[in-house]
């Protein structure tokens, strides 16, 4: 009868060498279960932290695009109600009398330079400066005839005054039909100076038509800083929000749009983003974010380093010279395990103690067999 080949020590090693490559893996892989959900919610949280900065940076961004407006409104809303009260004023006066209380209005106010009445069929019968005009051609009057409210308008150069003037508007009922419109004109450097600036900020303020109302820079220079790719109708759609867009100027920068609530203006203030340093670019948002998961690989490589050098180089030791004894190797000396845990050391000693034993027999079973022969 034949003995089976004993096998390889080469295959035998290859095995145990997967074996543990194997079991080091699974390790491995719990390890980064176990840790993934502390990442997860460190990454989560971060997240949580910088959408929160950026609604209290929005919110803060549409408070301060208001508070500048509002002394442009007051001049605005001023206007507003003075073409109103002059709306019911005249709507029992004659010729006369209407340029005898626009002509008074004028005096009496300098914020306004210009007040007139038109009529429903484009002529201004009545105005301050006792001149008449026929509108009735005008592409203005024909669009407020067909839907008559208050108005907010910019001219560079009044008919009758040649400045550059705001013209607020009012339509005057009579019996529900439309009679005309009472019309005063402001001074643009009025309602310019009422807009307030701070560092780093601008504000521009549209009519609904897509004028320019006012602005805390030259006319020029805010249609520069308007947002590249949007008009007034795009503005209006995004009222009440924040966003971001390269200007005109091809500057990078923060916008707040804010409607007025007769809806005769829109407000617009712009930042630049140095300025604006809770507004992070992308690439700071992904560098923020990536730190808890920089922290989430970091303790998961540490946990492996620590498991490979408290447990799993211990392991190979011990596997090691347990091969090398079933090999048949006699002469080494006792497995040295340094800073080995309590129950690998008594692995090790258990094991010390066995390859003793073992030896121990075997010696005593040659030195008999000698002895018998």
């Amino acid at each position: 009868m034949t003995n089976a080949p004993a096998p390889r020590p080469e295959k035998s090693l290859e095995a145990n060498r997967e074996w543990w490559r194997s079991i080091y893996a699974q390790i491995a892989l719990l390890v980064t279960i176990a840790m993934l959900p502390l990442g997860l919610i460190s990454v989560y949280q971060t997240r949580a932290v910088i959408d929160s900065a950026r609604v209290a940076s929005n919110a803060s961004l549409l408070a301060q695009t208001v508070a500048a407006a509002s002394s442009e409104r007051q001049v605005l809303e001023m206007g507003l109600g003075a073409a109103r009260g002059l709306s019911g004023a005249l709507a029992v006066t004659d010729t006369d009398v209407c340029n005898a209380q626009m002509e008074r209005f004028v005096d009496t106010n300098e914020a306004f330079v210009f007040a007139a009445f038109i009529d429903a069929t484009g002529l201004m019968t009545c105005s301050s400066t006792g001149d008449t005009m026929d509108f009735s051609q005008s592409e203005s009057f024909a669009e407020a005839v067909s839907d008559p409210r208050e108005r907010v308008s910019v001219t560079e150069a009044g008919r009758i005054t040649g400045q550059h003037v705001v013209l607020v508007s009012n339509p005057i009922f009579r019996d529900g039909s439309l009679i005309g419109f009472v019309s005063l004109s402001i001074p643009y450097s009025a309602v310019s100076r009422a807009l307030t600036q701070e560092d780093g900020t601008d504000h521009v303020s549209f009519t609904i038509g897509g004028e320019i109302l006012a602005a805390t820079v030259e006319t020029e220079m805010a249609m520069s800083l308007l947002p590249e790719g949007y008009d007034v109708d795009d503005l209006i759609a995004l009222d009440d929000t924040t966003f971001r867009a390269r200007s005109e100027g091809g500057e990078d920068r923060i916008y707040a749009v804010k409607r007025s609530e007769d809806d005769t203006s829109v407000q617009l203030g712009t930042w630049t983003v140095e300025s604006r340093p809770v507004e992070q670019s992308n690439l700071q948002t992904s560098v923020a974010t990536s730190f808890p998961i920089l922290m989430w690989l970091t303790g998961l490589g540490v946990a492996m380093f620590g498991m490979r050098r408290l447990v799993i180089r211990h392991i190979a030791e011990l596997r090691s010279a347990m091969r090398r004894f079933a090999l048949g190797s006699r002469s080494g000396n006792p497995l040295e395990q340094k800073s080995a845990p309590l129950e690998l050391a008594d692995a090790k000693r258990a094991f010390n103690r066995m390859a003793l034993l073992l030896t121990d027999a075997e010696a005593r079973q040659e030195r008999d067999l000698k002895d018998k022969e």
